[in-house]
């Protein structure tokens, strides 16, 4: 009969057992670049052991590693020390989690711990500091916890850090209520694969932990990329997502690989799906509305079930007179990427769409929106100042550089004179302002366009700043949350 195994009764660690300690975990370092990793990330967080000699809950010693902030952060940062040593600073990072409830481990003020701990991480040049903001897996804010991220970042950065600054926890989570709350109507999340600067590799598992934290606002997948998948488990992903959220999702769809070509191979080997893409979306149609294919097809008696009395709206998205015909073809609403291609060939998608429109079952007219990029700001100069991060990016895309967004203090780099030209042309067709000259651009785009809704995509190196210009652009279009 299954039993539990007697366990030892936990106990400080005695003095002379630390620094085998230290050397287990260089040795284990050593071990994952013999075994072929690219690096390693020391796992200071969530209650494990170094979170344990970090905080006052747990660490009672009254040595050298108990009492005072630098004897309970002088084991973090022996054991860091001895990883850099062992394999270089270029291959190591560090996972931090200032105030997680895991494991029920806390500090009593960790707001000064955790300055002292990066300002001595800063001189050893790691290659990123990973920071979890608030709850691992649990919400941002803790009301009895509260803590000062950009100050966190400001302290290493003073000291001289020059690593990567990863964080996480919920920013798309909290984005999405707060979208609800101003009055958005939609909130759509995208797929990519293997991208250091856009982490949406499952849209279906995020909008379902969206639908659960939400009410009204409708949500989206902009898009699955569907070449990659079965049309049947799509569509019975996407009705179980309308049993939990009815009437409320959107199932946006997509030909491009939303990744690289080896990516791509390995989530399909078969390099000619693509070519079936109008087939499956017409398959993924009738799945999706509960509509039986031909007899003549494989599918035929075939349901994606659940089977309920809504069902989501399915959208065609493109960046090319492609995806406008088929959504036509197919009577499609449709959204092309303006951000993508920075708006060329917009208007001749949208036009041929509403031209070769065939009205069908779900949609009686045509029905067309265009998805952008823009940042709004309290000044137009913040707005400026914080565009340096996508251009920068957006330059080294150019020379297929794909890396994660920069602060826009580092963003800066020498450019040819070429991207220099293209630079300059990019900065002058933002969308980047104030709210008020976020708004005029967004508002004149849209009659040209004639187009009744805007998708605005908005992407930072600073997530408040994302957030505060969502609240911005809520504010200056006077959104309601009950519209």
């Amino acid at each position: 009969m299954p039993s539990f195994v007697d366990t030892s009764t936990p106990r400080a660690l005695d003095a002379e057992e630390i620094p085998n300690l230290v050397r287990d975990y260089a040795h284990a370092a050593r071990n994952a670049m013999d075994a072929g990793f690219d690096g390693v990330e020391i796992h200071a967080a969530n209650g494990y052991l170094v979170d344990q000699f970090l905080k006052t809950a747990t660490n009672e010693r009254t040595d050298d590693y108990g009492g005072s902030i630098a004897n309970r952060a002088r084991f973090l940062l022996e054991v860091t020390r001895a990883v850099v040593d062992a394999i270089g600073a270029e291959r190591t990072g560090i996972r931090l989690s200032p105030v997680t409830t895991a494991n029920d481990i806390v500090d009593a003020d960790p707001q000064p711990l955790f300055d002292y701990v990066v300002r001595h991480l800063a001189p050893l040049n790691l290659a990123f500091i990973h920071v979890i903001e608030g709850a691992t897996g649990g919400p941002r804010e803790l009301p009895d916890r509260p803590f000062d991220y950009a100050a966190l970042q400001a302290a290493y950065q003073a000291a001289g850090g020059k690593a990567a600054w990863m964080v996480n926890n919920g920013y798309t989570l909290a984005l999405a209520q707060q979208a609800e709350a101003w009055g958005y109507h939609r909130f759509w999340v995208s797929e990519h694969h293997s991208h250091p600067s856009i982490v949406g590799s499952a849209p279906e598992v995020l909008m379902a932990a969206i639908a659960a934290r939400t009410q009204r606002i409708r949500l989206g997948s902009a898009g699955v990329m569907l070449p990659h998948y079965s049309a049947l488990k799509v569509a019975e992903q996407f009705r179980v997502l309308d049993a939990l959220a009815p009437g409320r999702i959107d199932l946006g769809v997509g030909r491009a690989p939303g990744s690289d070509g080896r990516t791509a191979q390995l989530l399909n080997p078969d390099r000619n799906a693509s070519e079936r893409f109008p087939q499956q979306v017409m398959e993924l149609q009738a799945w999706v509305n509960g509509q039986n294919l031909p007899p003549s097809h494989p599918g035929h008696n075939v349901y994606a079930y659940p089977q309920s009395d809504t069902a989501p709206t399915v959208w065609m998205l493109g960046s090319s007179d492609y995806g406008a015909q088929l959504a036509a073809h197919l009577g499609l609403p449709y959204a092309f990427a303006y951000f993508i291609t920075d708006g060329q060939g917009a208007d001749d998608a949208l036009q041929i769409y509403r031209e070769t429109f065939r009205p069908s079952a779900s949609l009686q007219k045509p029905a067309a929106t265009v998805c952008v990029w823009a940042l709004a700001a309290d000044t137009d100069e913040e707005a400026r100042r914080l565009f340096e991060s996508r251009a920068r990016w957006k330059m080294d895309r150019n020379l297929g550089r794909i890396g994660p967004l920069l602060p826009p203090e580092e963003a800066a780099r020498d450019y040819s004179p070429a991207e220099q030209f293209a630079l300059d042309r990019l900065r002058d067709s933002a969308l980047i302002g104030s709210a008020a000259t976020v708004a005029a651009k967004l508002r004149q785009l849209a009659a040209r366009l004639e187009v009744d809704e805007l998708v605005v995509i908005t992407w930072t190196h600073d997530p408040a700043a994302q957030m505060r210009s969502y609240e911005l652009l809520a504010q200056e279009f006077a959104l309601t949350a009950n519209c």
